[in-house]
C-alpha cells in the first residue's frame, strides 16, 4: 500500500515539481558514473521517453569511454551514464536498438552465451513463467519446502515471484532439476527461448553495440563452485570472440550474484570491468572495477521513476551508512 502510494505521488505533478527541483539543486558529483541495467521492455514507448530525458540531460558514454578513463585516470564528461542491457532478448533488437540509434546513445549487451541458435535452452525464470501462466491446472503448486494456490491469475503471479526467491536460494543445478518437475507438473510443454541469434547479434556488433560476457548458462554464480563460476565466465567470453571476433574483457554478473572472492577470480581472469546490480553510482577515483554498480530499470518503471533512480544513485546508501558510524 504505501509503495503505491509513493509511486502514485512520484508519477502525479507533485511529483514531477519535486523532481524538477532536486534535478537542478542536485549537486553533480565529479567523476561519478551511473550505470543504467534493462532486461526486457514492456513499453517501447516508455522506454523512448527515457531515452529522450536521458539524452537531453545526461552525457551517455560508451563501454570503450570507460576503459579509456579507467585506463588513463581521465575524468568523465559531467553527468555521465552508461546504458546496458542483460540477457540478450530478440526484443533489444526489435525495440530498443532502433530507439537507442535515434538519440545516438551507445549502449552494452549482455549476452549468455549457451541460448543463441539453441531454442531448446531455456532461461530457467522464463521457462517457468511459462508453465504458470500457461497451465490449465488450478490447486497447489508445492515440494516439502513450498506450496502456493494457483486458482486465481494473482495467486499465478505471486507464486511465480516466491518461487524466483526459492530457486535463487538453492544450487544452480538443483534449481533447473525443481523448475523441470513443476513444469511436468503443471502439465506445460516448454516454448523456444526468445535470445536473439549469433546472426542477428553480429550485425548488432557492426552496427555499434558493444557485447560482454554474462557467462554461458546464466548460473547464479554464488550457487556454484569458483572454479564454474570462472569457466562460466572465461568460456562466455570465448564464445563472443570465437562468434563476434574482438570482445573486450568486460562481465555482468547473472542476477548480480557475487562475492568478493569471484570478483578476484575474475580480476585474475583476466576481465577489466564485472558489473553488479548492486544500486549506487561508481566513483572513479576510487574505483572497483570488478564490483561496478548498476541501477536495474524494471520494465514498469516511469520516467518519474528513472528520474528518481537517478537522482537517489548520485549517493551510495552503503557509504552514507558508513559515515554515519563514523559520525
Amino acid at each position: 500500500m504505501a509503495r503505491r502510494m509513493l509511486l502514485s505521488l512520484l508519477n502525479g505533478p507533485i511529483g514531477r515539481f519535486v523532481l524538477g527541483f532536486l534535478e537542478r539543486v542536485a549537486p553533480g558529483q565529479p567523476g561519478s558514473l551511473r550505470i543504467l541495467t534493462y532486461h526486457r521492455l514492456e513499453s517501447p514507448d516508455l522506454f523512448d521517453q527515457q531515452m529522450r530525458f536521458i539524452a537531453e540531460r545526461f552525457h551517455v558514454i560508451s563501454m570503450q569511454e570507460l576503459f579509456d578513463a579507467g585506463g588513463s585516470g581521465s575524468e568523465l564528461p559531467p553527468n555521465a551514464v552508461m546504458i546496458t542491457f542483460d540477457d540478450a532478448y530478440e526484443e533489444f533488437a526489435d525495440h530498443a536498438w532502433p530507439i537507442l540509434r535515434r538519440y545516438q546513445l551507445p549502449v552494452t549487451l549482455f549476452v549468455p552465451t549457451a541460448f543463441p541458435d539453441n531454442p531448446d535452452h531455456q532461461l530457467w525464470w522464463d521457462k517457468l513463467h511459462h508453465a504458470l501462466t500457461q497451465t490449465s491446472r488450478r490447486g497447489f503448486i508445492e515440494n516439502g519446502t513450498y506450496s502456493y494456490p494457483l486458482s486465481t491469475a494473482k495467486q499465478r503471479k505471486a507464486a511465480y515471484k516466491q518461487l524466483r526467491i526459492y530457486l535463487k536460494s538453492v544450487q544452480h543445478h538443483e534449481a533447473l532439476a525443481e523448475v523441470d518437475r513443476i513444469c511436468q507438473q503443471l502439465e506445460v510443454a516448454s516454448t523456444e527461448n526468445d535470445v536473439l541469434s549469433w546472426e542477428r547479434l553480429r550485425q548488432l556488433a557492426a552496427e555499434g553495440v558493444t557485447l560482454g560476457a554474462h557467462t554461458r548458462n546464466h548460473p547464479l554464480l554464488t550457487q556454484i563452485s569458483l572454479d564454474e563460476a570462472v569457466t562460466e565466465a572465461v568460456g562466455s567470453l570465448a564464445d563472443l570472440e570465437n562468434e563476434i571476433g574482438d570482445t573486450l574483457p568486460i562481465f555482468a554478473y547473472p542476477s548480480g550474484g557475487h562475492t568478493k572472492e569471484i570478483a578476484e577470480a575474475l580480476k585474475q581472469a583476466g576481465f577489466a570491468f564485472a558489473f553488479t546490480t548492486e544500486r549506487g553510482t561508481n566513483n572513479m577515483r576510487q574505483l572497483r572495477p570488478q564490483q561496478m554498480h548498476r541501477n536495474n530499470i524494471t520494465p514498469y518503471a516511469s520516467l518519474s521513476v528513472l528520474r528518481a533512480w537517478l537522482l537517489i544513485a548520485t549517493v551510495n546508501p552503503k557509504q552514507l551508512l558508513k559515515r554515519k558510524k563514523a559520525a
